[in-house]
């Protein structure tokens, strides 16, 4: 099978082909090319090193892949860790406290609502200020994009995954305060993660920082709903 191979004519001009020469991941040097000047001022391809190169090979090949029985199953458990659906079951969980009056069920659902909020607004954010294309786009139309500046186009908000940052802020969320259940809900944050690279709409660094600002996320809403809960219950006279 062809493997996928980047050729970069200018910073904007990116395309993506294929080719039966070229080494295969993890030796993903060859793949993504970086335009450079010749003496006359000729476009002169070079091989790039470094993280990105290997990134889009990885992904490229994946996306390839990602009508595969096996892949396609895969890429339909990432929908639940979309954010309507993480709202929906911190609510629940929450509201399932308060008619059980189960302080650390209605504590754990605020934490979770929290959690995936502040993901949410940061992953947005970072996408509102970054152009990625997503792998399916790349491999199908053939063009590649990563740079500053945001898009309007749904195919080039690919950094970051939101859907990882919601679910890993969910999880952590809810294990800080059910830690018995990590072993479910980690291996459940594992599979989602995977589920958007096998449907082709993130690059593996995508997912890494989803990982990173689902982490962050939970920290950052845990510590502000314990200095809320502190403020509130000091004595006001």
């Amino acid at each position: 099978m062809p493997l996928p191979a980047i050729v970069v004519h200018s910073r904007r001009d990116i395309r993506i082909g294929f080719t039966t020469n070229l080494p295969m991941f993890p030796n993903g040097r060859n793949f993504l090319m970086e335009a450079s000047q010749g003496s006359r001022g000729e476009p002169v391809l070079r091989p790039a090193d470094g993280v990105e190169g290997a990134d889009v090979a990885a992904g490229a090949a994946v996306a390839q892949r990602r009508h595969h029985p096996v892949l396609k199953t895969l890429g339909h458990f990432g929908e639940i860790g979309d954010q309507g659906p993480l709202y929906l079951i911190g609510t629940s969980v929450l509201v399932a406290g308060v008619f059980r009056k189960d302080s650390r069920c209605f504590a754990g659902g605020l934490a979770v609502l929290a959690a995936v909020a502040t993901a949410d607004l940061i992953k947005s954010t970072v996408k509102n200020n970054v152009t990625r294309s997503r792998p399916n786009h790349s491999v199908e139309q053939e063009e590649y994009r990563f740079e500053t500046g945001g898009s309007p186009r749904k195919e080039e908000q690919s950094f970051p995954s939101g859907h990882t940052a919601c679910t890993v802020a969910a999880s952590e969320a809810a294990i800080s305060f059910y830690p018995g259940m990590s072993k479910y809900l980690r291996p459940l944050a594992v599979i989602m993660t995977a589920s958007r690279l096998a449907k082709g709409h993130h690059w593996p660094l995508d997912l890494f920082a989803g990982v990173v600002i689902g982490k962050l996320s939970q920290k950052v809403a845990c510590h502000l709903l314990y200095a809320i809960v502190r403020i509130l219950s000091r004595p006001f006279c």
